[in-house]
């Protein structure tokens, strides 16, 4: 699954996979003290940002591109 997630990032900074590393290790971390389900937040986490690259090309949000993917028809 890292692989596959890593494949989304053409850097590194602030949002580039070693962001996506930081954010799932924190997620692991809280995760665990909450005792959720880790098969879902997990994946969440790796996968949160992966459609960052194609706002900076299209000048789309982040948010709104990964709506669109997550939730067409």
């Amino acid at each position: 699954m890292l692989v596959v997630a890593n494949t989304f990032f053409r850097q590194s900074g602030s949002h580039g996979f070693d962001h996506t590393l930081r954010v799932t290790s924190l997620c692991v971390e809280i995760g665990k003290a909450e005792g959720v389900d880790m098969q879902v937040l997990i994946p969440a986490a790796l996968f949160h940002d992966v459609t960052r690259p194609l706002e900076k090309e299209t000048g789309i949000p982040h948010d709104s591109v990964r709506y669109g993917i997550f939730y067409s028809n």
